[in-house]
């Protein structure tokens, strides 16, 4: 079978991958070998003679006419998108589950979601090798990826042979056309948006379900969004982004199958009252660059999964976030204590990602999460955003959420809680002051694999990092630590320390001399630090031994880069 690859490494492992779909038996491997020798000897099944690679054909062919029919679409929706574009993959699980590409999977595993089935789809895909990673989170879950030329070669042919979807380039005048026939669109927009206003009138009225929009920064589209709305009253998906300043009609409550919304990276003026008659929503991404009000009404979906609100929003005081259904809300992002009542905040008990910015003073914060009645079991991200000038205790939130897997703090606490989950993975402390070494505490945490200090005091205080400390800690980053009084490193700690980020810590003059006992560094980065420092651990430098056995340094400096072998 590897023969028929003609040494291509990538249909070795497109090959490889449709191999480890298959159970290791006789009959299985026989089976597709019979259909490599079929496929092989068809030659150029994919595109004929003026493909540009032919060697592939037979291999894509194969591998694509493999999938279950569920698989298909999902790789199927992949022509959606742009050359090399960085596909983010909630986003785009989401957009899966909006399609119903999944959802008849779910009676047979009802204790999952669409959209973690989409993910299980997206993560047998990059098995079989048909899409590649970009980026994994902390946790090891996909965070972005792509499909290489090839492949989108391939997916864009099958796409088409089925109007799966089409594509309208606006950038290309002589392509922006269409049939009318595909119910997905994508469209590639220039400096002038409204040319929607031409796309809608030569598109059969009712037909399309999704539409993309990869937008040019900052362009308009005023007056395509009433008609588009009215034209399009079946979709389900609607994503725009980065447009210019744009009022939403009331007419967009009339999409009332719509699932998927995303207003993200767009100068959105208004929101009317009427998009809360959106029954069927499971997103809605409003993460908008304008200082948007949310309407203080009632939400009638009882499917709202995720809300993305504006980061700068106003509304009119102790506005509430009144849900049909609020033990389906998972994602929360943006929610303010200025703007926002968080009295029926203990009714989102399903919630799994939160983002909390504490604009006044809360006195109910510890009422709320520290009630040992009400616990946040499933929340896995908590992000929170002190805009205050005076310290706070964050304690109760911490102890209303026992499962965390990553913690965010920026801005000014009382102190690092001590009742930190042993769960927790991430950690990111940023703008803020710390009286006391943070790491006498942190390094127990027993499954932390990333540690992030920016924009943090010490107040003076040194750093230690005991023997046995940070098991499992992978990455450390300091930038722009202030009043770094000195880091010692015992022998033993951070055992399992891959990379190592130093930035703009001036008050920091040497490494510790226990780094050189940490045999699993793999690579420092140094970024805007003195020239006295970087010289110490230059080769010939008073540190170099610290850091001779670390196959990578790089320095952002006009020194050349280190690299040791």
């Amino acid at each position: 079978m590897v023969q028929n690859c003609a040494g291509l490494p990538l249909a070795i492992n497109v090959l490889g991958g449709l191999l480890s779909t298959k159970q290791h038996t006789v009959y299985e491997w026989e089976k597709l070998h019979r259909n490599v020798k079929t496929y092989a000897g068809k030659g150029k099944v994919h595109g004929g003679e003026q493909w540009i690679y032919p060697e592939l054909s037979w291999v894509l062919g194969l591998s694509y006419d493999d999938l279950p029919y569920h698989l298909k679409s999902c790789f199927l929706h992949l022509a959606h998108f742009p050359v090399d574009y960085v596909i983010r993959v909630k986003e785009l699980c989401r957009i899966w589950a909006a399609e119903g590409f999944v959802g008849f999977r779910l009676k047979g595993d009802s204790g999952n979601t669409a959209e973690g089935i989409a993910y299980d789809c997206l993560n047998e895909l990059v098995e079989r090798y048909m899409v590649q990673v970009i980026q994994r989170s902390s946790t090891g879950r996909i965070k972005t990826c792509n499909i290489n030329l090839v492949m989108r070669d391939l997916c864009l042919s099958k796409a088409a042979e089925l109007n799966f979807v089409e594509i309208i380039d606006f950038h290309n005048r002589d392509e922006a056309h269409l049939t009318g026939i595909a119910r997905r669109l994508a469209v590639y927009m220039d400096d002038d948006a409204n040319q929607l206003l031409t796309l809608i009138n030569s598109v059969r009225r009712g037909n399309v379900r999704s539409l993309i929009c990869f937008n040019t920064p900052l362009t308009r589209c005023d007056q395509a969004l009433k008609p588009l709305f009215n034209s399009f009253p079946l979709l389900k998906v609607l994503k725009f982004g980065n447009l210019g300043r744009v009022k939403v009609p009331k007419e967009i409550g009339r999409l009332f199958h719509l699932r998927f919304l995303s207003f993200k990276g767009s100068h959105v003026e208004n929101l009317p009252s009427s998009i809360a008659n959106l029954r069927c929503l499971q997103t809605l991404d409003l993460r908008t660059e304008l200082r948007l009000e949310f309407p203080n009404v009632k939400w009638k979906s009882e499917q709202l999964e995720h809300i993305y609100l504006p980061r700068d929003t106003y509304s009119v005081h102790d506005t509430s976030l009144w849900l049909a259904n609020p033990g389906c809300l998972r994602t929360l992002v943006n929610i303010s204590t200025d703007r926002f009542s968080l009295k029926n905040f203990s009714e989102l008990i399903n919630l799994t990602k939160l983002d909390l910015r504490l604009c006044r003073s809360s006195d109910n914060l510890e009422e709320i999460f520290g009630h040992k009645a009400i616990k946040f079991d499933r929340l896995c991200s908590l992000s929170v955003y002190i805009e205050l000038e005076f310290l706070v205790d964050i304690t109760p939130i911490i102890l209303g959420c026992p499962r965390m897997l990553k913690l965010s703090i920026h801005g000014k606490i009382l102190k690092l809680p001590e009742d930190v989950p042993q769960s927790l993975i991430k950690l990111t402390l940023h703008n803020t002051s710390l009286q006391v070494d943070p790491m006498a505490g942190l390094e127990k945490l027993q499954n932390l694999k990333v540690l992030h200090l920016e924009s943090v005091d010490l107040m003076g205080n040194g750093m230690i990092c005991s023997k046995g400390g940070f098991p499992q800690l992978e990455s450390l980053s300091f930038c722009h630590v202030y009043n770094f009084d000195g880091w010692r490193m015992e022998e033993g700690a951070l055992p399992r320390l891959y990379r190592l980020q130093i930035e703009n810590c001036s008050d920091l003059e040497i490494l510790p001399d226990g780094l050189r006992y940490v045999e699993t560094l793999h690579d420092i980065s140094i970024k805007e630090m003195s020239s006295n420092f970087i010289m110490r651990i230059m080769k010939g430098g008073e540190d170099f031994y610290k850091v001779l056995h670390v196959p990578v340094i790089v320095f952002d400096s006009s020194l050349s880069d280190l690299s040791t072998p």
